[in-house]
């Protein structure tokens, strides 16, 4: 049976109970062995996060369901929010504060053994954005659960996210972002829920018994578009909304005739093709593939978004032309626009519905949000290249703007310079489609994210069609989930606010309000004071911390570096040594390679091999010439050794991090003491001390 820990005082400052503290390690526990197959002495600091998050989840579910059905069962208006991003972040933290349940999770895990701390760093990072853009829908997501409003986020579900930065040299490197490396624990896949969407191909028009004309698209290629579900909480978990993310698949995953006749590669092409669409966040547009991949990537799951909510409205409702009162879509920014073009079809199409009422529906149904002012940025995609790849698309589009500008033109509108500006096409410098006016057309309302920002819009990118639909602006000032912000990032301050304004503030964020009366306490200030020193305090504890592990990562790679050119340098003074003598003696030096992560420089060991075969090879035979020869030779060498690691002394600074100059005593020892080593005399490894060692 799951734990039911209330959440009605879990913010309160008595602090857990027993019970909930035994529900919660139970619940951990359980999870751990059932559904990750460890036991508390094998498992790892991943192993318990994803226990932690499935134990979490299983709380989420049932309220998940139950705000669906109650969704479906008051009939209630739901939000559509299509977004190219979601930055979302890691989640258990967030999860587990909206839920109620920090404190009695962190004590239950403290009680096993395990720092919740280090578990929420564990999580990876789902960075599926780049910025605000990502993070404003994010916000929305939970703000609309925190407020019951039933909601839907739509997007992609992109194997690779935001890109993981290396600086080396000063240039920043960029490598593809794992996120779904070790799978994601709080999502839930959805076979069921897949929907084909089409690309390329002919459009044909059949003339009906009635002589009306209806266009059957035959798209040339096809992709299944398969449905993730994340459920995102609202504040004390009230309400649970679903985040819905797509992955490409291809029909077919195997061309099982190419393969077995040979072309084992070849045989998996389709696939690849149709799965890069899911494959990474926002790929370079710098070429004609990069550029059509966007494409692909935004159609893609804006006609499965659009599929699913349809075939969800028809389910509960039965009648399509009511789409616009049981759903609002919005469109966050101009990647999702092509949802204009796309719901069109699906209404006139593929359900019939005569192409006035169908934009009628459309506009009635669709807003959008504009998050630039630049014109450059807002998207625009060539003519030739729409038209090729979605060739149905391109007529509805030459349609809605052949009958947006008669109608301006019916109206007196007869400005050349005016219809060309508010056109879909834009006719200079290549024919290109202006997706953000196909988004401004297609909306009922258009809302800038700030004040400035909105009246900047109405006079600069949407100057024009602003005096042609001056009620369409409207202003959404962005916001934020102020809980995760405040309560997570700032423990310290949210306990002091707290005291202050009451908890009531968790619950009514204007009652911060209260914290105004005591603007005049000196004390009050000084608390306040001594978190911000504590926070800063903390914060320079954590740019130390990791600007001596970036100092330490730069170290080992300049120093393996180093050892392979001092090893190269052995190798040829070795070589140079035995030039001239018997060719059935070899000597093979390893490549100088770090052999473990105590750094136990097996790069210089590799030397210390080598001498020890060298003198065991001169004891056994006078080929090598005389015995002062060959010390010289072996002295040279530790001396070669001996700068090196001098060098790297004086170059690396680094707190904790100790450099041993010691050489091989016993060695030395054996050669200088007993003249020569006896044949066979092995030098053991506990001999040599350690190149790197940390204190």
């Amino acid at each position: 049976m799951l734990p039911n820990v209330s959440m009605q005082n879990s913010h309160a400052a008595n602090g857990p109970n027993d019970d909930d503290l035994a529900e919660i390690k139970s619940a951990v526990l359980a999870k751990l062995a059932l559904a990750v197959g460890k036991d508390v002495a094998s498992a790892t600091e991943h192993d318990w996060f994803v226990a932690s998050a499935y134990a979490v989840r299983d709380r989420i579910v049932y309220r998940w369901l139950a705000s669906e059905r109650a969704s479906n069962a008051n009939g209630s208006k739901r939000v559509y929010y299509l977004s190219f991003e979601f930055l979302i972040g890691r989640l258990l933290a967030d999860v587990l504060c909206n839920l109620g349940l920090d404190e009695v999770s962190r004590a239950a895990l403290g009680d096993l053994g395990v720092d919740l701390d280090r578990l929420q760093s564990a999580e990876p990072d789902a960075a599926l954005g780049h910025g605000g853009l990502g993070r404003l829908a994010a916000c929305f997501m939970e703000s609309m659960a925190s407020l019951g409003i039933s909601a839907y986020g739509y997007g992609i579900r992109y194997d690779h996210g935001l890109f993981r930065q290396v600086i080396k040299d000063g240039w920043q490197q960029e490598y593809p972002e794992e996120w779904l490396s070790f799978g994601n624990p709080w999502e839930f896949e959805r076979p069921e829920v897949d929907y084909t969407v089409g690309f390329g191909g002919t459009v044909e028009a059949i003339t009906e018994a009635d002589d009306a004309t209806r266009h059957v698209w035959h798209p040339a290629e096809t992709v299944q578009a398969l449905a993730y579900d994340t459920p995102i909480v609202g504040w004390r978990g009230r309400h649970v909304n679903t985040l819905r993310l797509w992955s490409a698949r291809a029909l077919d995953p195997l061309r099982l005739d190419a393969f077995n006749s040979g072309d084992h590669v070849g045989a998996h092409a389709d696939r690849v093709w149709a799965e890069s669409i899911s494959k990474v966040l926002y790929p370079s547009d710098a070429m004609p593939a990069g550029r059509e991949l966007r494409l692909r990537q935004e159609y893609f799951f804006a006609s499965a978004s659009l599929q699913d909510l349809v075939h969800r409205h028809l389910a509960q409702h039965g009648d399509i032309s009511t789409l616009s009162e049981k759903a609002a879509i919005q469109l966050n920014d101009t990647h999702p626009a092509i949802a204009v073009a796309e719901l069109m079809r699906i209404l006139v199409d593929m359900h019939g519905v005569p192409w006035t009422k169908a934009w009628a529906i459309t506009t009635g149904t669709i807003s959008y949000t504009n998050h630039t002012l630049l014109p450059e940025a807002l998207e625009s995609w060539a003519v030739p290249l729409m038209a090729r790849l979605l060739p149905r698309h391109m007529q509805i589009i030459y349609l809605i703007n052949g009958m947006h500008l008669d109608s301006l033109r019916a109206a007196g509108t007869d400005d050349a310079a005016l219809l060309s500006a508010v056109s879909l096409i834009d006719e200079q410098g290549g024919r290109r489609v202006r997706m953000g006016n196909l988004a401004f057309l297609g909306s009922h309302k258009v809302n800038g994210v700030s004040a400035l920002h909105t009246d900047l819009m109405r006079q600069t990118v949407f100057s024009q069609l602003h005096e042609l639909y001056p009620d369409r602006i409207v202003n959404k000032t962005n916001g934020v989930t102020f809980r995760r912000w405040l309560m997570q990032s700032n423990p310290g301050l949210t306990k002091v606010l707290r005291e202050v304004c009451g908890d009531v503030m968790l619950d009514d964020p204007t009652a911060i309000g209260r914290l105004a009366a005591h603007a005049g306490d000196a004390a009050l200030q000084q608390r306040v004071a001594a978190v911000k020193r504590a926070n800063k305090v903390a914060l320079s504890r954590l740019i130390e911390e990791r600007e001596r592990a970036a100092s330490v990562a730069r170290f080992i790679e300049q120093f393996r570096t180093g050892i392979d050119g001092f090893n190269r340098e052995i190798r040829i003074r070795l070589a140079e040594f035995l030039q001239g003598t018997e060719r059935r003696v070899q000597i093979a030096l390893p490549q100088g390679e770090l052999g473990n992560a105590q750094l136990r420089g097996q790069g210089v060991l590799a030397v210390y091999h080598a001498t020890v075969k060298l003198n065991r090879l001169v004891s056994r035979s006078g080929a090598f010439g005389n015995r002062a020869d060959v010390e010289h030779r072996l002295v040279d060498i530790l001396a070669l050794r001996k700068q090196f690691i001098e060098a790297c002394k004086s170059r690396f600074v680094i707190p904790g991090l100790h450099i041993e100059t010691h050489f091989c005593h016993r060695q030395i020892g054996q050669i200088h003491k007993d003249g020569w080593p006896k044949p066979g005399i092995r030098v053991g490894r506990e001999s040599l001390n350690p190149l790197i060692a940390f204190e």
